[in-house]
């Protein structure tokens, strides 16, 4: 009964841009290439480079906010920011630059 319909939905929220993860506002860098209107948040996120230099991240708005999706040093995607900083300072206590 519902086979058709959670297709049709799925096509549909794909064609809303749901699944584009909204506009990129900061194209993947690292944190202190982060512009000046984010600059608070390149603050935050300079512990990174501190605990493991070499991580990137990039802004997306999704409607009203901005969200950070982070990446290791090795190119994989860690997501949020407290991902990244666990990941960090593990590598960082394991001595792994």
């Amino acid at each position: 009964i519902l086979g058709g319909a959670l297709p049709a939905r799925a096509a549909a929220a794909a064609a809303a841009g749901a699944g584009s993860g909204g506009e990129v506002v900061y194209v993947r860098g690292p944190v202190s290439g982060l512009p000046d209107e984010h600059a608070s948040r390149r603050e935050r996120f300079a512990e990174l480079d501190t605990l493991q230099p070499g991580w990137t991240v990039e802004l997306r708005r999704k409607g009203e906010t901005v969200d950070a999706v982070f990446y290791s040093p090795a190119g994989e995607r860690a997501g949020a920011y407290a991902n990244a900083r666990r990941a960090a300072l593990a590598a960082h206590k394991a001595g792994v630059s």
